[in-house]
C-alpha cells in the first residue's frame, strides 16, 4: 500500500494496515467486523454511540488508532471533556473508558468541528500515537508517553491555526504525510496561493512552514474544495509523498524530488477531471496500490463503475478504464447514503474495494494483476436498513484490531485455498506456514466445523485429530519433515473424502461398509499418532520426533491408510482439486467454529486457567498500582481543578465588584444628569420669568413716558391758552382803525411740543 496519509475526510489511514476489520460508531456504541470465517457483527462498547453517550458528528471525533504499541487498534473520542480511550484487550474486548487529556475539546479549550482539525498520529516514531490539533493558535500536541499517559498539550507550530495564520475548513486542507522518507508524518498543508510543508523535528514539534508550490490553491490555480480533490501519496515507492490534485482538465501531479522539494504541477491524466464530468457529490476519488508495487494508482468511483488508471513507475499512467462494472451512479450508488472506500481485506498489499449499500456491505476483491472479484455481500450490517442513518452515524473506519496468530480459528476467508506464502517468525525448518499454508487453512477450517462439510462422514474427525497433532509438532524445536507431510497428506485426503461424498448417487448411504472400515482404521491410525505426538511433546523432547520402530510402524500404518482410502474415494472421483477447493471454502465462509476438546485438551485448559489466574493477579496488581497512580493524578487533578475553580471565583467575584462599580457609576451619572437637566429647566424658567419682568417694566416705562409727556403737553398748552387770553385782555392799537388779530400755533410732533396762542394786534382806523 501507499505510504500512511492522514487527511481531513480519512483521519484514519488504511494504507499497509492489511486483513482490514471495520469498525462503526452507531447509535449504541461501537461494532466490530472482524475480517474472519465468523462475519458476525458484535457491539464491543457501550458508548461512543448517538444513544450511547450522546456522541454527534457535528461535535465529536471518533478515530481508531495504535496508542499503545502493541500492534492493536484502540478506540480514542475526542468527547464534552477531552480526549477518552477504549484500550483494546486484544480479544475482541475493550477495556472501559478513560478521560487520558482533558483538552481538546468544546468545553475545555473551546475546540469544534467546524474550525479545528483533530488528529492522532505516532509523531515521534514510538510505535504509539500522539494527538495533535489544527486549534485557534496554531498545531497543539499531546504527546503518548505510554501506559495511557499523555503529556499536556503544547503548541508545536504557531501557525496554520484558526487565528494563526487565517486558516478556514471550507477553504483550505491540513494533511500528514512523511515528505522527507525519515518515517515521521510532515504537515502538507494547501493555503490560499501556496502549498507548505512543515518538517516534523521528531520530538513532537514542526519546523517553520515552508512554501513549496504556488498551485493547486485557491489564489493559485482557482482551486476549490467543492470542485477539485487534492491529496498527498507515494507514487513512486520511495516512502515520500507526492502531492496529487483532481482539477478541471484531469490529474495534475507535483512531484517530490525526495528532499521536501516539489517540482511543477503538470497533468498526468486526461480524465477524473470536472470537464469529464466528475463530480465532488457524485464520484469518490482516490489514491491506492492496487498493484501491491507499493505506488499509488488513480481509482474513480464513476457512473459506470470503478475506473482505474494503473501507475506506470515512471511518471507517467495508463489511461483510465473500467475496471468493474459496479459501485458506482448507474448501479444507484450515491453520496453521501453509499459510502465506498479501498482497503487491503486480504493482506497481499493489494486495496481492495468495499462499499456500504443501501441493505449491505459488498467487497470486489483485488487480484493484483489489473482484475476485480464480482461483489460479495459480507454483512447487512452498518446499512441504513439497520438502523445506521449517515447523518448520526456514518462514522466507520477500517483498521487491523489486533495481529491474527498462526493457530486463530478467524484466518481470513480469502486464505482458503491460497496457495500464496506468508511469512513466519519461526526458523525455516520450523516454518509451518511458508510449507503448507493451503493444507493448514484447510484443515483448520474442516476441524472447527461448517454447514455442508460437517455431514460428510469422518472429514471432521480426520481434520480435528490431523490439526491436533499439528498443534503438538510445532511445539518442538527441529526436525519438521514428517510435520509438513501429514500436513499435505491431509489436504490431499480431505479433497478425496469430499469429492468421493460429492460424487456418491446416494450420499445418505456413502461410504458403504468396505469404505467405512478403511475410514475407521485411518483415523485409529491418526489417533494413535495424535497421542504419541502429545506425549513427546508434553516431555519437551529434543531430536528427531519420530525415532523409535513403534513410531515409524504407526506413521506407516497412517501413510498406507491413507493410501488405501484414496485408492478408493479416487474411483468414483469427477470433480478437479480446484473445483473442490472451490466448493470447500464456499461452504467454510459460513462456519461455525464449534469447541470439541478431548481429554488431554481439557487438562491443558487448566493450566492455561491457571496461567490466566497467575496473569490475572499480575495484572491485579499493576492495576492497582494504576489506580493509586491514577488517583494520585486524580488529587492533583482535583487540587489543579479547585484552585482554578478559586481562580475563577476570585474573578468572578471580581468582575461582580467591576460591574456594582459600574452600575453605581452609571446610577450616579445618571443622577448629576437628572439634577444638570432640573438646573436647566429651572434656568430656563428663571431666563422666562426675567424676560416677562423686563417686558412689563419696559411696557410700564413706556406708559409713564407717555403719560408724562401728555401731561407737559397738556400744561404747555393751558398755559398758552393763559398767555392767549391775556394778550386777549390787553388793549390793542389799529391804525387803520380796524383790528388785527392774528396767531401763530404750531405743533412739534417730534418732542411733542404744542405753541399756539401768539400775540395778536387790532387797530382802528376811524377814531
Amino acid at each position: 500500500m501507499t505510504s500512511k496519509v492522514v487527511t481531513q475526510e480519512r483521519p484514519v489511514p488504511t494504507a499497509g494496515q492489511g486483513f482490514a476489520d471495520i469498525v462503526g460508531f452507531g447509535l449504541n456504541g461501537v461494532v466490530i467486523l472482524r475480517n474472519s470465517y465468523d462475519l458476525r457483527a458484535m457491539t464491543v462498547i457501550r458508548n461512543f454511540g448517538y444513544n450511547a453517550g450522546g456522541w454527534r458528528n457535528e461535535t465529536h471525533v471518533r478515530l481508531i488508532a495504535d496508542m499503545t504499541g502493541k500492534k492493536r487498534s484502540d478506540v480514542v473520542g475526542f468527547g464534552d471533556n477531552g480526549v477518552s480511550i477504549c484500550f483494546n484487550d486484544g480479544n475482541n474486548t475493550f477495556g472501559p473508558q478513560k478521560l487520558v487529556v482533558p483538552d481538546f475539546a468544546f468545553s475545555v479549550g473551546g475546540w469544534s468541528n467546524d474550525k479545528h482539525l483533530r488528529y492522532v498520529a505516532d509523531l515521534r516514531n514510538t510505535g504509539r500515537c500522539d494527538i495533535i490539533g489544527f486549534g485557534d493558535g496554531g498545531v497543539v500536541v499531546s504527546q503518548n508517553n505510554g501506559n495511557g499517559h499523555f503529556d499536556p498539550p503544547k503548541l508545536a507550530l504557531p501557525d496554520l491555526g484558526y487565528n494563526a495564520g487565517n486558516w478556514r475548513l471550507d477553504r483550505h486542507l491540513r494533511f500528514l504525510a512523511d515528505v522527507t522518507g525519515d518515517g515521521l508524518p510532515d504537515i502538507v498543508a494547501f493555503g490560499d496561493e501556496h502549498v507548505f510543508i512543515c518538517r516534523n523535528q521528531g520530538n513532537g514539534t514542526f519546523a517553520p512552514v515552508q512554501p513549496v508550490l504556488n498551485d493547486l490553491c485557491a489564489n493559485a490555480g482557482g482551486w476549490r474544495i467543492a470542485d477539485h480533490p487534492r491529496c498527498v501519496a507515494d507514487l513512486t515507492g520511495d516512502g515520500k509523498a507526492d502531492i496529487i490534485g483532481f482539477g478541471d482538465a484531469g490529474v495534475l501531479v507535483s512531484w517530490n524530488d525526495g528532499n521536501g522539494n516539489f517540482g511543477p504541477a503538470n497533468k498526468v491524466i486526461d480524465s477524473f477531471g470536472t470537464a469529464q464530468a466528475w463530480r465532488v457529490d457524485k464520484h469518490p476519488r482516490y489514491v491506492a496500490d492496487l498493484t501491491g508495487k507499493k505506488r499509488g494508482d488513480i481509482v474513480g468511483f464513476g457512473d459506470a463503475g470503478v475506473r482505474v488508471s494503473y501507475n506506470n513507475g515512471d511518471g507517467t499512467f495508463q489511461p483510465e478504464k473500467l475496471v468493474l462494472a459496479n459501485f458506482g451512479v448507474d448501479q444507484g450508488w450515491s453520496l453521501p447514503q453509499h459510502q465506498r472506500f479501498l482497503a487491503d481485506m486480504t493482506g497481499d498489499g493489494c486495496a481492495d474495494i468495499i462499499g456500504f449499500g443501501g441493505e449491505a456491505v459488498y467487497v470486489s476483491f483485488n487480484d493484483g494483476k489489473g482484475g476485480f472479484s464480482p461483489v460479495k455481500r459480507i454483512t447487512s450490517e452498518f446499512t441504513s436498513t439497520d438502523a445506521w442513518a449517515w447523518d448520526k452515524t456514518p462514522v466507520v473506519w477500517y483498521c487491523s484490531l489486533c495481529p491474527i496468530p498462526l493457530a486463530d480459528p478467524s484466518i481470513p476467508l480469502h486464505l482458503m485455498g491460497n496457495k500464496k506464502k506468508v511469512k513466519s517468525d519461526k526458523k525455516s525448518e520450523s516454518n509451518l506456514v511458508d510449507d503448507a499454508m493451503a493444507g493448514v487453512h484447510l484443515i483448520l477450517g474442516v476441524a472447527n466445523g461448517a454447514p455442508g462439510i460437517g455431514v460428510v462422514p469422518f472429514l471432521q474427525p480426520a481434520a480435528q485429530t490431523t490439526l491436533s497433532i499439528i498443534q503438538a509438532i510445532e511445539r518442538v524445536k527441529d526436525n519438521k519433515a514428517d510435520l509438513k507431510q501429514i500436513v499435505k497428506d491431509a489436504e490431499a485426503l480431505i479433497l478425496v473424502i469430499y469429492n468421493a461424498y460429492e460424487t456418491a448417487e446416494d450420499k445418505k448411504a456413502w461410504p458403504g461398509k468396505g469404505l467405512e472400515r478403511s475410514l475407521e482404521s485411518l483415523i485409529s491410525t491418526l489417533q494413535k499418532v495424535e497421542r504419541l505426538a502429545k506425549r513427546r511433546a508434553k516431555r519437551g523432547v529434543i531430536g528427531r520426533f519420530f525415532t523409535s520402530i513403534v513410531d515409524t510402524k504407526k506413521i506407516k500404518d497412517y501413510r498406507h491408510d491413507m493410501d488405501q482410502a484414496q485408492d478408493q474415494f479416487t474411483v468414483s472421483s469427477q470433480l478437479k482439486a480446484n473445483e473442490l477447493l472451490l466448493r470447500i471454502e464456499g461452504h467454510l465462509e459460513a462456519a461455525v467454529h464449534i469447541d470439541q476438546q478431548t481429554e488431554q485438551a481439557k487438562k491443558e485448559e487448566v493450566e492455561e486457567k491457571q496461567a490466566n489466574l497467575n496473569q490475572i493477579e499480575e495484572a491485579k496488581k499493576e492495576a492497582d498500582a494504576t489506580a493509586k497512580q491514577e488517583t494520585q493524578k486524580l488529587e492533583t487533578q482535583i487540587d489543579v481543578n479547585q484552585e482554578k475553580l478559586r481562580r475563577e471565583a476570585q474573578l468572578a467575584k471580581e468582575r461582580e465588584d467591576e460591574i456594582k462599580r459600574a452600575q453605581k457609576e452609571l446610577e450616579e451619572a445618571k443622577a448629576e444628569e437628572k439634577r444638570a437637566t432640573e438646573q436647566r429647566e429651572a434656568d430656563e424658567k428663571y431666563e422666562a420669568q426675567l424676560r416677562e419682568l423686563r417686558e412689563r417694566r419696559d411696557m410700564v416705562r413706556r406708559r409713564q413716558e407717555e403719560d408724562a409727556q401728555r401731561a407737559r403737553n397738556e400744561d404747555y398748552r393751558r398755559r398758552q391758552e393763559e398767555e392767549s387770553r391775556r394778550v386777549s385782555q390787553r388793549p390793542s392799537v389799529n391804525p387803520s382803525g380796524a383790528s388785527h388779530q392774528s396767531g401763530v400755533s404750531f405743533f412739534n410732533g417730534a418732542n411733542g411740543v404744542t405753541i399756539s396762542g401768539a400775540p395778536s394786534f387790532t387797530v382802528n382806523q376811524g377814531r
